[in-house]
Formats: structure tokens, C-alpha cells, sequence
């Protein structure tokens, strides 16, 4: 059922935004940040989530975050179809090109990631959050892939995308693909992942080099080096950077 669209502008946003709008040194560049997160039952159980922590801190930052428990492949690909179907006309905030970032984290090693049962290797991994991926979306922000589990940094999902591109699927690559590095204790990775949100909003993603700088001072901090993956249009293939090479 329609509820109408929403007409963006100053004059129609609430009296308080209009108010303290400029007044509060707002960053133009916030996310609207989804987790998935899929622990362990003993993790849940003992409470080493990243979910929550990204929520409190993540909202405190700025940024808009909703988050998900996922249990298997299934939840995961259901979970990303409802992501895809978000609408830019229901934005009460008017700020259809926030980058939109996925959010993944789990426990995994070089070969992908375990989802309750299942373990889904990287190209399952690509297919499940393809609807993500769509270049259907009506949402026309930036968007970013996050993987947040041990060995992320050896993933092979960049690779699984260029391949859905090169065979021509209606694909839209992730601007970044953002990872954690080597075996990663839970809580360097909610430390690291902190920084990170929490100066993410002050570059232009256009500018790889601004970006590089983020990575390498979340390595300065001791909470593990981080490394992300490019989509670079020329070359339509993805570019590796890591701290440790600066």
C-alpha cells in the first residue's frame, strides 16, 4: 500500500532539524549502516556481539544503523532482498546518496564464512547478497560491503563480483569492500570498527588516498590492520590496499 512520497527540502523538515541543522558540525557524508551478524550461540550466549555495539556507537556517530541476526545462507540472502527493496521516497531525512554499507559479520576463515550451520564459501556468499549488488535498486547512494570475521582479508567475494559483472548480470559493484585481517579477537575488531565508522564520515570516497589514511590510523591504534578492496571502473576488477604497505 502507498503512503505517498515524501517531497524533500528544508522547508519540509521537522522545526527541530531546521534549528540545529548547521549548528551541530554535521558531516555531510553519513551512513546508513545494516549489520548482519551471525555468532555463535556461545558468543551470543556470553555476549560478544558486534550488532549492539555498532548500533549505540553508530547512532552516536551520526549515522543511521538497523541490524539483523542472521542463523543461515537462507536468513542472509532473505534479509539482503528486504535491504534492496529500501526506497529513497520514505527518506525523512532527504538524503537519497548516503552510502549505504553491509555490514557483515561472522566467523570465517580464507574459504568464507559460517552462518549457523552453513558454511558459505565466497561465491555463495556473492549470490546470497546479490540483491545488495542489484543496479535495479532504486536507492543511487554509494555502496560498501563490510566483512568482519577472521582471515576476511583473504576473501574471494571481490573476485565473485567481477565475475558477475564480466558475465553481464545486473550487477553494481561496491564502491569498497572493507575486511578485517588474520584472526581478529572480537574486541579489537568492535574497537577497530569504531574508528572506522566514526572517521569514515569525514572523507570523500572518491579519494582513495583519504581513505588509505583511515586504514592506517586504525592500524597506528594497535586494534589490528585493516585492508579494503576498490571497484576501479577502469579496470573493472577491485584493488587491494593494506595499512601495512604504507
Amino acid at each position: 500500500m502507498s503512503r505517498g512520497r515524501r517531497q524533500c527540502g528544508v522547508r519540509n523538515m521537522p522545526n527541530w532539524y531546521k534549528r540545529t541543522k548547521g549548528k551541530m558540525g554535521v558531516r555531510e557524508k553519513y551512513l546508513r549502516i545494516f549489520v548482519l551478524e551471525c555468532p555463535d550461540p556461545l558468543d551470543a550466549l556470553q555476549g560478544r556481539s558486534e550488532g549492539p555495539v555498532m548500533a549505540a556507537i553508530g547512532k552516536l556517530i551520526g549515522h543511521e544503523v538497523l541490524t539483523f541476526l542472521v542463523r543461515s545462507k537462507r536468513e542472509l540472502q532473505e534479509t539482503c532482498q528486504y535491504v534492496s527493496s529500501i526506497d529513497p521516497h520514505h527518506d525523512a531525512q532527504c538524503e537519497p546518496d548516503r552510502p549505504l554499507c553491509l555490514h557483515i559479520s561472522a566467523h570465517g576463515n580464507a574459504n568464507g564464512l559460517a552462518l549457523g550451520a552453513d558454511f558459505v564459501a565466497w561465491q555463495e556468499l556473492a549470490e546470497a547478497i546479490q540483491a545488495f549488488l542489484s543496479s535495479t535498486m532504486a536507492y543511487k547512494g554509494k555502496r560498501i560491503v563490510v566483512l568482519s570475521a577472521c582471515q576476511a582479508d583473504q576473501q574471494q567475494l571481490s573476485s565473485a563480483i567481477k565475475e558477475l559483472v564480466a558475465h553481464k548480470k545486473a550487477v553494481s559493484p561496491p564502491k569498497y569492500l572493507f575486511c578485517t585481517s588474520g584472526d581478529v579477537p572480537w574486541q579489537n575488531a568492535a574497537v577497530g570498527w569504531t574508528l572506522f565508522y566514526h572517521l569514515l564520515p569525514d572523507v570523500d570516497l572518491d579519494r582513495k588516498e583519504a581513505v588509505q589514511e583511515i586504514l592506517s590510523r586504525i592500524k597506528l591504534v594497535g586494534v589490528g590492520p585493516f585492508v579494503y578492496f576498490r571497484w576501479d571502473e577502469a579496470k573493472r576488477s577491485y584493488r587491494k590496499y593494506a595499512a601495512t604497505e604504507k
